[in-house]
C-alpha cells in the first residue's frame, strides 16, 4: 500500500449522482477506498448533512445542474470557507487530420 493510498483511505468522500449505473461503476472503481460513499442524489439535493464537506468538485455533469438550487445546496453542505471546483473542456476545431476526422463524427 502506498502512502497516497493510505491517505486516500482515511479521507471521507462522496460520489453523488442520480444514475444507478454510474454510481455502481464508481463503487466498483473505488471499492478499495474505504472512505468513499456512493450517494443517490442530485447536485440540487445531495441528501448529505449540513456542512459535511470541505470541497465540492464537478465536471462535465455541471451543464445539467439547476444553478440556483445547486448553489444553495453546495452552500448548505460546505463547511466554511468551503471550495468548489468546476472542470470541463471545450472542443476546439483544428485543421490537423487527426482532429478533423473525429470532429466529423460529432
Amino acid at each position: 500500500m502506498t502512502e497516497q493510498s493510505r491517505i486516500a483511505d482515511r479521507l471521507r468522500s462522496f460520489g453523488v449522482g442520480p444514475n444507478p449505473g454510474m454510481r455502481a461503476a464508481g463503487e466498483r472503481l473505488l471499492a478499495d477506498f474505504h472512505g468513499f460513499q456512493s450517494v443517490d442524489g442530485r447536485a440540487e439535493a445531495t441528501t448529505l448533512p449540513d456542512q459535511i464537506v470541505d470541497f465540492v468538485a464537478a465536471a462535465w455533469a455541471f451543464h445539467w445542474f439547476e444553478l440556483e438550487h445547486t448553489r444553495a445546496e453546495f452552500a448548505r453542505i460546505l463547511r466554511p470557507p468551503g471550495w468548489v471546483a468546476l472542470v470541463w473542456n471545450e472542443r476546439v476545431a483544428k485543421t490537423w487530420s487527426c482532429v478533423t476526422g473525429p470532429n466529423a463524427l460529432v
